[in-house]
């Protein structure tokens, strides 16, 4: 999250009984007064030096028969001249709430989260940005519902203020932000135009428990802390890296994922799905179909794949995601791979409208990334040593790659330009 250059800032407070804040415009401005509470605005000064608006805040969101009270940043251009009539809503990782430095020190909240990776540049070439803290919501289809219900009081925000609805909205995500994202890609009648997956989830089909049995399995022997010096051309090293879908060179990252991946873990996640009273040799030969019998079991299988992807989008998505990836890569590559099938199965469906752009020896966040600092702070949490901290740090950059990826996501959309095929690139590299 880096610091932007204020102009000046004033405090005013949206409450439901009170007069809307600016120039009406066919109700929408009272409308989001109405819905907003104590609102920061300020002068800011984007990346290309053009003074934009800030404000900052809560806002009350209604999803079915909840209301939702979260907080928000929404930043346009002072002037509708430097505008370029495009919205681009933010999704943050995690289930959001509060960021950290790696002692623990508090920096922020998550609607700030993207502003390192996407939300900064955007601005800088004439987007509007915002973003709502989902605080407590991941990335499930409720987050999605939360997304939208927001996406939809920006749209009457922006009407208000330049009197003119956008020409495009898009939509970018990262890790459960990006199976948000995903979701959203995924529904025709989503309200978006384009979608950016910035190391995104939601790629394995839920609820993923034969996986989570393996990876149970084989971590005790590939764990880097406790066997530092266990070769990568070991076949234990070799089969792990093959589960996760990563190259063996990024074992150095794995324990912030997998250190949790025991099978006193996946004892617990198993009875929340109604299977209790496992033995240590019934945890590690589990396999989801030896329990078809247990209706209790399969009701609550049934109900997390109901959750599932189709891994058939219906609008322009472009992926960014690091090799060393082994939060996301083995779901990103399953729904890649489940799409094509699709393809090559119905002629008559969706054209190809997904890229995947891999960036060579990149973590799940980009080492430059200030987000790093609040993972450090999780490991230590868990009990995980400085030095496994340390590693988070040691991986390349996406953003590159991402910045890239908005201009040429930004294309498709509006000027039907084809983007590059999928392709691998260097943390400084150019997609071609």
């Amino acid at each position: 999250m880096r610091p932007i250059r204020v102009i000046h800032q004033v405090l005013f407070t949206c409450l439901l009984a009170t007069v809307g804040c600016g120039t009406t415009v066919d109700g929408a401005e009272s409308n989001w007064a109405a819905d907003t509470i104590d609102v920061q605005k300020r002068t800011i000064q984007n990346q290309a030096d053009v003074a934009c608006q800030e404000e900052r805040g809560m806002i009350r969101l209604a999803v079915a028969d909840t209301t939702y009270t979260k907080r928000f940043v929404l930043r346009y251009p002072e002037e509708k001249a430097s505008w370029n009539g495009r919205v681009l809503i933010g999704a943050h990782g995690g289930s959001g709430g509060k960021l950290y430095t790696r002692d623990g020190t508090e920096t922020g909240t998550s609607e700030t989260a993207l502003d390192d990776v996407i939300a900064d540049y955007a601005l800088a070439r004439g987007y509007i940005y915002a973003s709502v803290d989902r605080d407590g919501i991941g990335g499930t289809r409720e987050g999605l519902r939360l997304t939208n219900a927001f996406t939809d009081q920006i749209k009457e925000r922006v009407q208000a203020v330049y009197n003119q609805t956008a020409d495009y909205v898009f939509l970018a995500g990262l890790s459960a932000g990006g199976a948000v994202t995903r979701y959203a890609a995924e529904n025709p009648a989503g309200g978006y135009d384009g979608a950016l997956i910035i190391a995104g989830g939601g790629g394995v089909p839920p609820p993923h428990l034969d996986r989570q049995a393996k990876l149970a399995v084989l971590w005790p022997d590939v764990d880097p802390v406790i066997h530092p010096d266990r070769p990568l051309t070991d076949a234990r090293v070799k089969a792990y890296a093959e589960l996760i879908g990563t190259p063996i060179e990024a074992r150095r990252f794995w324990s912030f994922v997998f250190a949790r991946q025991t099978l006193d873990g996946l004892r617990r996640t198993l009875e929340r799905y109604g299977l209790k009273d496992l033995t240590d040799d019934q945890l590690r030969n589990f396999q989801t179909k030896d329990y078809e019998q247990n209706g209790t079991f399969m009701r609550s299988v049934n109900i997390s794949r109901g959750a599932n992807f189709t891994s058939i989008p219906t609008i322009p998505v472009i992926e960014v995601a690091g090799t060393y990836d082994d939060v996301v890569m083995a779901g990103i590559f399953a729904y890649k791979a489940a799409f094509k099938l699709f393809l090559e199965r119905d002629r008559s469906g969706p054209r190809d409208l997904h890229r995947l752009y891999q960036v060579n020896g990149v973590w799940h966040i980009s080492s430059d990334d200030d987000a790093i600092g609040t993972f450090q702070y999780f490991m230590k949490q868990m009990g995980i040593g400085e030095e496994a901290q340390d590693q988070l740090a040691t991986g390349g950059t996406y953003r590159p790659a991402v910045e890239q990826a908005l201009g040429h996501l930004e294309q498709w959309v509006t000027a039907g330009v084809v983007p590059p095929p999928d392709q691998t690139i260097e943390p400084s590299g150019l997609l071609e």
